[in-house]
């Protein structure tokens, strides 16, 4: 089974938001401005998003190629006979 085109891109990537929210909220705690809660806030998200599709993807991915592993070593049921030349 092949991996997608970015799989471990995405794998990498939480703990690099994370660490971005974290110099945020220190910035934020040593008394810098307010507005970088804007900043904060979508690198918590999107560290959420891709840790959670970093669990997630594989099972779809499974779950997407079960169909095609159960059809192509299936014994076909109406049996088709070719004509002998």
């Amino acid at each position: 089974m092949g991996r997608s085109k970015h799989g471990r891109g995405s794998e990498a990537l939480p703990p690099i938001y994370l660490f971005a929210a974290a110099i945020t909220t220190a910035v934020i705690d040593d008394g810098g401005p307010g507005w970088l809660n804007l900043v904060a806030l979508p690198c918590i998200w999107n560290a959420m998003k891709f840790a959670w599709m970093g669990l997630v993807s594989p099972l779809m991915l499974l779950r997407g190629r079960v169909p095609f592993v159960r059809t192509s070593f299936a014994v076909p049921t109406t049996g088709f006979v070719a004509d002998p030349v």
